[in-house]
C-alpha cells in the first residue's frame, strides 16, 4: 500500500483532496493507482491517514478518510549530529538511512577537522535536498512522522545540546566500550550522538564535549568510515532497545 506525505492535507469533512500536480501523477501515473485503491498519508504533525480513493483524475484526487492516528515518537529519541563530509552523496545516503532507523534529529556540523566548506547559499540548498531526502525515506520506510533536521551548526553550539544520555564517537584511547554503556543502565529516554570526520574529533573538542557530559565511546578496534559509525551506533542502540 502506498505511503505518501503531504505536508498539510486539504480536509473537506472525512475526505482529502489532493491538487499537487506532481503528487497527482506519482500516485496516476506512476503508482496507477485506481478508484477503491487503499493508500494512508502521513502530514507535518505525525497524523497517518488511512484512505480510500473515490475519484481520481489530473486536476486532482479525492480520498476518503477510514481512520486517521496520531503516530507517536520511536522510542528512544535519538538525535545524530555528523560532522560534515566531503562527498555529497554519501551525506545523502547517510541522511536516507537514519532516516530509515527512525532518528528524531539530524544536526549536520562543522568541527576543527571538517574538510567541508560551503556558502550560506550552499548550505541552504543542501538542507533543502536533505528534507527531500526525508520525506523519500521516510514515505519507503512507512514513517509516520518526519525527522527533524537542523540547519548546519557548529561543533560548540552542538556540545550545548541537553539529553539523558550525551555520545561522542571517538578512537581515543579514553573511549568506552559502547556495550558497557547500556549493561549498566537502562535505555534512557533521549539520547544525543556526536559523529566526528574522517580524522576523528581534535582532543580539544573531546575535552570540551566531556566537560558538557558527554561519554567517549568505541565501536571497537575497527576504525570505521565516518557515515558507517553513525549507523553502526544508531542501529545498535536500536537493536537493544527492541530486545
Amino acid at each position: 500500500m502506498p505511503h505518501i506525505y503531504l505536508a498539510c492535507p486539504q480536509l473537506i469533512k472525512e475526505k482529502i483532496v489532493i491538487k499537487d500536480l506532481k503528487k497527482i501523477h506519482y500516485l496516476k501515473d506512476v503508482l496507477r493507482l485506481k478508484p477503491q485503491d487503499k493508500i494512508t498519508l502521513f502530514d507535518a504533525q505525525g497524523i497517518k491517514y488511512s484512505c480510500q480513493i473515490e475519484g481520481i483524475s489530473k486536476q486532482e484526487i479525492i480520498l476518503n478518510i477510514d481512520k486517521k492516528i496520531l503516530a507517536p515518537n520511536i522510542s528512544p529519541l535519538i538525535t545524530v549530529a555528523f560532522a560534515l563530509i566531503k562527498k555529497a552523496k554519501i551525506m545523502d545516503d547517510l541522511v536516507d538511512k537514519l532516516t530509515q532507523l527512525g532518528v528524531y534529529r539530524i544536526i549536520p556540523m562543522v568541527t576543527k577537522r571538517t574538510i567541508v566548506s560551503w556558502d550560506d547559499k550552499k548550505k541552504f540548498k543542501q538542507i533543502e535536498r536533505w528534507q527531500k531526502v526525508l520525506i523519500s525515506s521516510s514515505q519507503q520506510s512507512k514513517r509516520n512522522l518526519l525527522p527533524l533536521i537542523d540547519e548546519i551548526k557548529n561543533i560548540d553550539e552542538v556540545l550545548k545540546e541537553e539529553a539523558e544520555l550525551k555520545i561522542i564517537l571517538t578512537v581515543s584511547k579514553k573511549a568506552m566500550p559502547l556495550k558497557e554503556i547500556f549493561i549498566k543502565k537502562p535505555i534512557p529516554k533521549e539520547i544525543i550522538i556526536l559523529t566526528g570526520p574522517e580524522g576523528d574529533f581534535s582532543p580539544e573538542e573531546i575535552r570540551s564535549a566531556e566537560n558538557e557530559g558527554f561519554i567517549p565511546v568505541s565501536l571497537g578496534r575497527l576504525v570505521l568510515r565516518a557515515e558507517t559509525a553513525s549507523l553502526a551506533v544508531v542501529s545498535f542502540i536500536r537493536l537493544y532497545a527492541d530486545s
